[in-house]
């Protein structure tokens, strides 16, 4: 019978109070409408599933469908979204001009505009609810890219000291600690090293540069932690977006210099 009550009690609470999109900003009927599964183009009916039950209350049904999942074509080594057949992945002019350090780099999903504002809330917006939800499709893309485990180490591309002050969170670590926690006694995900790379220098907003004026922008921004943690592992280096690989690409190469052994990349969102 209480079970009945509270259904009854949030029925009328979200009837009087309206959840509010985090991504639009419209209010929207309440959690437990039914996503348009034609909505989505076949074969993301996983994604689907996670993204109702992860912004239950955070996203309307429209906003929902915006969230989309990174699809072949895609570059075998940074995960570019590329035009032609499903299936057919292959190196993009970037992999074949300059090889990366990092063996390949996957993300969760397309940076588009629901995505956007979801990052913009949570990085800039002090919404760190949202990073409950922006975890599990982080965790679901590690399950999904790396499903035999194979990685010792999870570094997060670290903060200079000014910026964590001023935002009061690392956002990469903070998803990872987040995506921890949602099976704590799992072991194939590697241990956490966020001291594993410092950010020693402040370096001006990388929004509007290009990816030469990134690298440019980024050179000697990064080095390795104070004890050789990362020697001889396989490094997951995780961050929020891969934009033009600027930033992965230099962490990956003071990891490498640091005596990592192999290092590999996930990002929630994935640029075009």
């Amino acid at each position: 019978m209480s079970s009945i009550w509270t259904r009854i009690l949030k029925a009328s609470a979200d009837a009087v109070f309206p959840p509010r999109c985090r991504a639009c900003g419209a209010f929207f009927a309440a959690p437990g409408d039914r996503q348009r599964e034609n909505g989505r183009p076949p074969g993301d009916e996983s994604m689907t599933g996670l993204v109702e039950t992860a912004f239950s209350g955070q996203l309307c049904p429209e906003c929902r469908l915006g969230i989309v999942p990174v699809r072949s074509p895609a570059c075998s080594r940074c995960g570019l979204p590329l035009a032609g057949r499903p299936g057919d992945d292959h190196l993009c002019q970037d992999c074949l001009d300059g090889p990366a350090v990092f063996v390949r780099a996957r993300a969760a999903c397309v940076c588009e505009a629901v995505v956007l504002a979801l990052l913009h809330r949570f990085k800039y917006g002090g919404c760190v609810e949202l990073a409950g939800p922006l975890a599990a499709l982080l965790q679901a893309a590690f399950r999904r890219h790396f499903p035999g485990g194979g990685i010792d180490a999870i570094v997060p591309v670290p903060l200079h000291a000014k910026r964590l002050r001023s935002r009061g969170f690392n956002q990469a670590e903070l998803l990872v600690r987040r995506w921890q926690a949602l099976h704590p006694r799992d072991q194939t995900d590697g241990i956490l090293l966020p001291g594993a790379l410092i950010r020693r220098r402040h370096t001006p907003a990388q929004a509007g540069l290009g990816r030469k004026e990134r690298m440019v922008n980024l050179r000697g921004a990064f080095s390795a932690g104070p004890k050789d943690e990362v020697c001889g592992m396989r490094v997951l280096l995780v961050d929020d977006v891969y934009t033009t690989g600027a930033t992965v690409g230099e962490c990956a190469r003071v990891l490498a210099g640091a005596g990592a052994a192999k290092i590999e990349v996930l990002t929630l969102a994935r640029a075009l």
